[in-house]
């Protein structure tokens, strides 16, 4: 017997340890349509070890991480903190200042509205945060704290932080991992908050991949108004027809 299968298939990952992955790539995990990577940002172009870990902090529209412990070190070496920083006077935050990994970039506030509506949970284990899921996908995101303004001093209200990519009226765009809910303000550019980045252009993960152990009993193509294709086409929907 012949069965139909459209070929969307979306891979499902979870925000499991990261020891298969290096500092700089990220399977990634799409919430809602959104392919959101699995650890923030640790020093610029690299992404924490794990899941769990806190990564640095930076400023709003800058490209220097701060530590996530005393003393107070930057990715820079020597970098100064700046209580007046004002992100430049930006309206979005630059890509020459992006601290997110090749491929990746902070995300814009309609991006960050894919976690506020998906479902999350509060949890302690690994360690403080919210785990938010979408269908079977799940991401982690730590509660990290901050640094605060005036003198990049931590802060330990055991909340988590995490910028977006623009402002309003000189204020940019953040939301809150809080223990009852995912919240959303705006706030001063010169507070270190966390960033967790997006995919570039948001690709939905395996579109069109076909399952490998599928591979062999594939009998042809056809277009979604069911006309019969010569190959596989190269992007776009699609019916496959694979023999049992």
């Amino acid at each position: 017997m012949n069965k139909l299968t459209l070929s969307i298939t979306a891979l499902l990952f979870s925000a499991t340890s990261s020891s298969a992955q290096s500092n700089t790539t990220d399977e990634g995990v799409e919430i809602n349509g959104v392919i959101w990577a699995t650890r923030n940002v640790n020093a610029p172009g690299t992404f924490a070890e794990n899941p769990e870990d806190a990564g640095m902090y930076y400023q709003w529209n800058s490209k220097v991480g701060w530590s996530a412990t005393d003393p107070m070190t930057d990715s820079n070496g020597g970098t100064v903190w700046n209580p007046n920083w004002n992100g430049n006077n930006s309206t979005f935050w630059k890509t020459e200042n992006d601290p997110c990994p090749s491929g990746w970039h902070v995300p814009t506030s309609d991006e960050m509205q894919s976690l506020r509506d998906a479902d999350s949970e509060w949890t302690t284990v690994p360690a403080n945060g919210r785990i938010i899921s979408s269908g079977d996908n799940t991401i982690f995101m730590p509660a990290a704290n901050t640094r605060t303004c005036t003198n990049g001093s931590l802060t330990n209200g055991g909340n988590g932080y995490y910028w977006g990519s623009t402002t309003w009226g000189g204020y940019a765009y953040y939301i809150a991992i809080v223990s009852d809910r995912i919240g959303a303000n705006y706030q001063y550019p010169k507070y270190g908050f966390s960033v967790r980045c997006v995919k570039e252009n948001n690709i939905p993960t395996a579109v069109n991949n076909i399952p490998s152990e599928k591979e062999k009993t594939v009998s042809g193509y056809y277009s979604i108004l069911g006309e019969k294709l010569p190959k596989e086409p190269a992007s776009g929907l699609y019916i496959i027809l694979y023999d049992d």
